[in-house]
């Protein structure tokens, strides 16, 4: 049979461990919660930095650009185009001006006007670079006229502004001379127009390496990585996919729907499942050029504190256990000793024992427990005085029984000498 304190004792300790989980459990869901949200913005922000880093050095390639149209167009003299020899006297009349354009750039110092080869049938043009990526600005040689005559993958830069006469950025691409095969650019050209005529095209490039260098270097979680994707859905920058393998197609179009979400929007936050079902979030912007700028994170990389957390509550949870079985077993002693004090006196009056004494603590008690030792008391102050009387009268019993007895003894002898 459990005793009160067992089941005092049980009660306080089942109790405090109830409310010690319950508490444990909403601290590691509104944590889990709160990070996750956490984690969310601090990608976001991340991502928003990143990407206004790569747009500032793509505006500074686009200002460029446009400068170098503007200068153009300011030293053409149409009437004249078709002369012979001009384009030689322009091309030395517009160099120090390419030169210092050039010099502008704070990411890829190049400026450059190529004109197109019809007009005269010979190749012109005025390119200043740093070809080398090493602080040395320096006009590049010519082209040929066989690369005008043969362009063509790899030569958008100057093929697409020529057939849509609209400004184009380009994919990143290998150089199309041999002097500069080894570079990789992202241009940014416009075809240049004057009075509905294509005399060329103007632009500047971007070593594309010195993004690629940044891009590699995000390391935001263990499990992150950097992705970029132009504006078709094609893979320029991605871990595992293959360059120019489209997301929209690949993998039975498994990702169609979550690539035309980040294609049709200019930023966003999007979950999905990855190849192996690792569960993962990206974060996106769009860049000046119309390619997305994400960031994938596996959520497992980001929770990985959680589960050293929940080791962390469980070890607290134990020790808070052990905690509660001291703390309950004393509680359950501070109120069942009363109790206990008051069993012992009455097993003793039970015995006979009516002088014993209870405590004068428990007298004093406010609770039920001194208004029961109180009433303890009391009876046990009524059966003494009971037993007491019990007693006496025993007392007077026996003197009474004595002194008859006498009295016969007395009237016997009288008859037997009566008898005599």
């Amino acid at each position: 049979m459990h005793t009160i304190r067992f089941r005092v004792f049980l009660l306080i300790t089942l109790s405090i461990l109830l409310v010690s989980l319950v508490i444990s459990s909403l601290v590691i869901l509104k944590s889990k919660q709160t990070f996750n949200e956490l984690a969310i913005e601090s990608v976001r922000e991340s991502v928003e930095n990143y990407a206004l880093n790569f747009n500032d050095q793509l505006n500074n390639v686009k200002n460029v650009a446009i400068k170098t149209e503007i200068v153009a167009k300011s030293l053409i003299d149409i009437d004249s185009l078709d002369q012979k020899d001009y384009l030689d006297r322009l091309e030395e009349e517009i160099d120090p001006f390419i030169y210092s354009l050039a010099d502008e750039g704070e990411v890829t110092k190049s400026s450059y006007i190529f004109f197109d080869s019809s007009i005269d049938g010979r190749a012109h043009d005025v390119w200043y670079t740093d070809l080398e990526d090493d602080g040395n600005l320096k006009r590049q040689e010519e082209f040929s006229l066989s690369f005008y005559e043969n362009m063509g993958e790899g030569d958008e830069w100057f093929l697409e502004p020529k057939r849509t006469l609209q400004p184009y950025w380009t994919n990143p691409y290998h150089g199309s001379v041999d002097f500069d095969k080894h570079v990789i650019y992202v241009s940014y050209t416009r075809p240049l127009v004057i009075g509905n005529r294509f005399i060329g095209v103007v632009g500047s490039d971007y070593h594309f390496s010195s993004m690629l260098r940044e891009i590699n270097k995000i390391k935001l979680y263990d499990k992150s990585y950097a992705v970029l994707l132009n504006e078709l859905g094609e893979v320029i920058v991605h871990p595992t996919e293959p360059i120019g393998s489209s997301l929209l197609t690949s993998h039975d179009a498994r990702y169609r729907d979550i690539t035309l979400e980040i294609l049709n929007s200019e930023r966003g936050y999007i979950t999905y499942d990855w190849l192996n079902d690792e569960e993962k979030f990206l974060v996106y912007e769009t860049l000046e050029n119309g390619w997305k700028f994400a960031v994938a994170v596996e959520k497992d990389s980001v929770f990985l504190w959680y589960q050293d957390l929940q080791w962390i509550l469980i070890l607290m949870t134990f020790v808070i256990f052990l905690f509660e079985l001291i703390i309950g077993y004393f509680i359950s002693r501070k109120i069942t000793s009363p109790m206990d004090r008051l069993v012992e006196h009455v097993g003793e009056l039970s015995l006979g024992k009516y002088d014993a004494k209870l405590p004068i603590q428990l007298l004093e008690m406010k609770d039920e427990t001194g208004s029961l030792s109180k009433s303890v008391e009391s009876m046990s102050l009524n059966i003494k005085n009971t037993m007491n009387e019990i007693t006496n009268h025993l007392k007077r019993l026996e003197k009474l029984v004595e002194e008859r007895s006498y009295s016969l003894v007395e009237s016997h002898k009288q008859l037997e000498e009566a008898l005599k």
